[in-house]
């Protein structure tokens, strides 16, 4: 399943950005992070933090430019457990630059 959800999503990204670039787009609307190496990110910080992501899946990658620049985008990483329950999200964003961190939500 996690597999099959991250497939799509690289395939759609790579759509999307192949898209962007027939249609004359420059280097700069583009981020310099793919979409595989900013899970593989949020993946490795996870691990690093001892965060439990054994009873989570993958639920959704969005590339959002950050607050307040308008040019400078990150990956908010989000990961869900099958009971939606108040509060049981690991959101991350990582980083053009490799740099993760972890989001509360409140």
């Amino acid at each position: 399943m996690k597999r099959a959800l991250i497939s799509c999503v690289l395939v759609f990204s790579a759509l999307g950005l192949a898209g962007a670039a027939t249609r004359g787009v420059n280097d700069e609307a583009r981020p310099s992070l793919d979409l595989k190496a900013a899970i593989e990110c949020a993946e490795k910080f996870a691990k690093e933090e001892r965060i439990d992501l054994s009873k989570y899946f993958l639920f959704s990658v969005n590339l959002v430019t950050k607050p307040g620049t308008g040019r400078d985008f990150e990956w908010r990483v989000v990961w869900d457990q099958p009971q939606h329950a108040a509060d049981d999200e690991i959101e991350l964003a990582v980083q053009m630059d490799k740099k993760v961190a972890r989001l509360f939500r409140g």
